[in-house]
């Protein structure tokens, strides 16, 4: 099978396409300030090469709350903003949606760089944008197994409660396999595969409810007595299997199916990405400060080796943030960096409380809200507060670290330059936070002009929208496009 996408899509046609599409965007905008809906899925499906399920590695491991991908691969179907040979970033890179729609674009590929703050998602990032040797994997992966299958060796992670999410068989099978990628020896980049094939099978193993990201008892419903029991009946008809699955389940089996597939996927991404030059790159973990770091294995970075990021070095920025009151990236993806050996319990902990948007907040960070200077959010603030101080202090906490993020988007982006922000709008205590309004006023105060406003309606609840009871329901996309004036320079 091939993938030769580039010789099936004419690049005059697909520039004609996008451009026909953005300038009747921005006719609607003119008379729709307010936000112009359209469809991505919609816009590009008309665009056979463009249709996304199962394509390239993008479903190599899961990740709550991936960016849709069809939004980063209309605005890289022109050079209206960037061209063809000119680096994107995305800044909330997650599992790399946009850097592996930059490196394998058909027409116009492009280098891009990503920064992230999850070690997981660095690992899966750059996985899935890194071409390997499909043979050389294999044979790496069969010692493995192998290995795995005669040792008594084990490596298990040390954390409190390890026995709650996994009976002691399915432990010691994972510690096996675990130990095993360890003690062959390969490359770093199929080491590096392997990890990722192993991590995405780590949930499956467990007893943690494989319909909510975050780690979540699987287990049966009690009857109420007082309700109707239809809806537990139907839950329990579908966990009870579940848990008697868990009693027979090999790890060394599905563990090789994880394997099998992924290099399926990377086979067909190696055919995409051959001849190609375009590079994807994770340079740092913090937003907030724009480092050029080289990253070795296991999303490790060479901390000796960092500098920063050249003013106006970047051509065009899509990206989507996290809210305050954040999707729990860190947490959903607990229990694989503990396997993988990517973190420590303790070290998690301390990742999530300097994640943007994070939900852990110490007593003394609750003090005194700082306010961000900007009317319209401090008086959101205020009014938070009036109903709960620390969810009103991570709202504060959240749109201050949110300002020292444009600040280095907007150091980094050529004049001209273009950024993509991809937000949604959320609640807290049953206040309504329209973060797309309030991080389009902070990104235009610091020299980044809006150009276009649109709403796609959220359609997939696979999102983990809900993310805590006072946060609500995600119910559209803001997409809003930005621009780097050319007077401007950088401050």
């Amino acid at each position: 099978m091939t993938m030769d996408l580039s010789s099936r899509v004419n690049p005059f046609q697909l520039e004609k396409a996008t451009s026909d599409a953005l300038d009747s965007l921005f006719e609607k905008y003119q008379n729709h300030p307010e936000g112009v809906c359209v469809s991505f899925r919609d816009l590009c499906g008309s665009w056979p090469w463009a249709k996304r399920s199962d394509v390239y590695t993008h479903l190599i491991h899961a990740y709550p709350a991936k960016m849709l991908a069809y939004i980063p691969i209309f605005f890289q179907s022109t050079e209206r903003f960037a061209k063809a040979n000119e680096p994107i970033l995305d800044v909330f890179a997650g599992s790399s949606t946009v850097l592996l729609e930059s490196i394998a674009h058909p027409v116009f590929p492009r280098d891009a760089y990503g920064i992230e703050i999850n070690p997981l998602a660095r690992l899966v990032g750059k996985v899935k944008t890194t071409p390997i040797i499909i043979e050389d994997a294999k044979e790496a992966y069969l010692e493995v197994v192998n290995c795995a299958g005669k040792t008594a060796q084990t490596k298990i992670p040390e954390y409190n409660n390890i026995d709650y999410w996994f009976s002691p068989r399915i432990k010691k099978s994972l510690g096996q396999i675990a130990w095993a990628i360890d003690a062959v020896s390969m490359a770093d980049d199929l080491r590096d595969f392997l990890l990722v094939c192993f991590s995405a099978i780590v949930k499956k193993c467990s007893l943690a409810d494989p319909d909510i990201p975050v780690p979540v008892l699987l287990k049966l419903k009690k009857q109420n007595p007082n309700k109707c029991s239809n809806s537990v009946d139907k839950r329990n008809k579908i966990v009870q299997p579940l848990l008697k699955a868990l009693d027979t389940i090999d790890p060394l089996e599905i563990f090789s199916d994880s394997v099998y597939s992924n290099l399926v996927r990377m086979r067909l991404f190696n055919e995409v990405m051959k001849g190609r030059a375009t590079k994807a790159t994770i340079i740092c973990e913090d937003a907030r400060c724009i480092q050029s770091i080289p990253m070795s294995s296991r999303a490790k970075f060479e901390l000796g080796k960092k500098k920063t990021l050249p003013d106006n070095s970047v051509a065009m920025v899509i990206t989507s943030p996290p809210y305050g009151s954040a999707q729990k990236y860190i947490r959903a993806t607990r229990l694989e960096m503990l396997w993988t050996g990517l973190l420590t319990s303790a070290e998690i902990t301390n990742l999530e409380k300097i994640s943007i948007g994070t939900e852990s907040l110490l007593s003394k960070d609750c003090c005194t809200l700082v306010m961000t200077g900007y009317p319209n959010i401090d008086d959101i603030i205020r009014q938070i507060n009036d109903n709960n101080h620390y969810r009103a202090s991570i709202t504060s906490l959240y749109f201050n670290e949110m300002i020292k993020v444009f600040k280095e988007i907007k150091r980094v982006l050529k004049p001209g330059g273009e950024l993509v922000l991809v937000i949604g709008d959320n609640e807290s205590c049953d206040i309504e936070i329209q973060n797309h309004v309030f991080l389009a006023s902070i990104a235009n105060d610091l020299g980044l002009r809006q150009e276009l406003l649109l709403r796609d309606p959220v359609k997939s609840r696979g999102m983990m929208t809900k993310r805590h009871k006072s946060a609500g329901m995600i119910a559209d996309d803001w997409i809003i496009l930005f621009k780097k004036d050319r007077e401007i320079c950088s401050s």
